[in-house]
């Protein structure tokens, strides 16, 4: 099935798969910082939409192909939940990567 839907696939392998990893591996650590992961994402997603949908939608910069063709507003699922899932994976690596310096 993923073969013939290669943004999913590739998201799944660099965002998804990643994102739950790390949260399973550093449930303890990260949960500390919980509040700032809602905020990041939240953030994150409201300007995502308002990008995606300029650019995709209104000035037809870009278009989405291969994907599963469930839309919302213009954009296909695939979008939206890279827009929820990347945010919080980049914030907790880079938590990460601050208290491998730091301590």
């Amino acid at each position: 099935m993923l073969n013939n839907l290669p943004y999913l696939f590739w998201l799944s392998i660099f965002v998804f798969l990643p994102s739950i990893l790390i949260w399973a591996i550093y449930w303890n650590f990260l949960k500390k910082y919980f509040r700032l992961f809602v905020f990041i994402t939240i953030f994150a997603f409201v300007w995502g939409i308002f990008f995606d949908i300029v650019g995709s939608s209104l000035w037809h910069i870009w278009f989405y192909t291969h994907n599963l063709n469930l839309y919302f507003l213009g954009l296909p699922l695939e979008e939206y939940l890279i827009l929820l899932f990347l945010p919080q994976e980049l914030a907790a690596i880079l938590l990460l990567i601050r208290k491998k310096i730091y301590g």
